[in-house]
């Protein structure tokens, strides 16, 4: 791992939250979503509890052209997974389910071109 780069456990767990916030939006109540969102908290004070002792910023990388097509990918997935919306708490489960499973690799991936072009 790179001295200033997030560990791949933290990118799993940030993708998992965010996708079950964008599928069980229109499955569960309100409150119930604006629960999971509040479970960023701490996960945003963890990553920052963490990052402070790293060393500090390395090299800005040399040009996006490798990894920014990972990063539209995953932003056109999301799009497309809004079309259809689930009425029922297994559809919810189903969009997570498929939505992460897009997500995690193509996430991994553009973390692995960042890295490359900091080097």
């Amino acid at each position: 791992m790179n001295s200033m780069e997030t560990s791949r456990g933290f990118m799993v767990t940030l993708v998992a939250l965010i996708e079950a916030v964008m599928a069980l939006t229109t499955v569960v109540p309100r409150s119930v979503v604006l629960g999971l969102m509040a479970l960023g908290v701490p996960l945003g004070i963890w990553y920052h509890h963490v990052m402070r002792k790293r060393s500090k910023w390395c090299p800005i990388t040399s040009h996006s052209g490798p990894y920014f097509p990972y990063f539209l990918l995953v932003l056109t997935v999301t799009q497309f997974s809004r079309f259809r919306q689930p009425g029922d708490m297994m559809g919810g489960c189903g969009n997570w389910l498929v939505v992460f499973g897009q997500h995690v690799p193509r996430a991994l991936r553009h973390r692995e071109q960042s890295l490359e072009g900091r080097q």
